[in-house]
């Protein structure tokens, strides 16, 4: 199970990721739960507000600057900690998010991000992403 987060926070021993609209159901904990949206002067949407999963993770991101690929993978721990986002009507919804505690120091980490959205996994898929990198010749980083 995957999904797709964004960066909303870089703490001394943590990494903050969320994401304020789909989440898919294998990364949710429980029953999935939808509100209307309602942001601002903006409405008529859904938005998803479900609680994810914790557990082990794997981050990764592909990236490339010309005909070079490098793949940026990291694991850690990812724990809940509740999320709004600024600009909800009053109360703001408790989004998609994950605390993780990553097996690396965190500056170590920041200084190799290659953008703000991350693939994470659940589990350790540290092994077969590096198999694929070298069969690709992909760096990683």
């Amino acid at each position: 199970s995957a999904a797709y987060l964004e960066f909303y926070e870089f703490f001394e021993n943590s990494v903050l990721m969320g994401v304020p609209d789909y989440v898919p159901a294998e990364v949710v904990e429980g029953k999935i739960k939808v509100k209307p949206a309602a942001f601002g002067n903006i409405g008529g949407g859904l938005l998803n507000i479900s609680t994810m999963k914790t557990g082990r993770l794997t981050l990764a991101r592909l990236s490339n600057t010309g005909n070079r690929y490098s793949m940026h993978i990291c694991t850690g721990e990812g724990k809940l900690k509740a999320w709004e986002e600024a600009g909800w009507d009053y109360p703001a919804p408790q989004l998609p998010s994950l605390d993780i505690h990553l097996d690396v120091p965190v500056d170590d980490f920041a200084q190799k991000i290659s953008g703000q959205h991350y693939i994470i996994a659940y589990g350790d898929h540290t092994g077969p992403l590096k198999d694929y990198c070298y069969l690709k010749n992909i760096e990683v980083v």
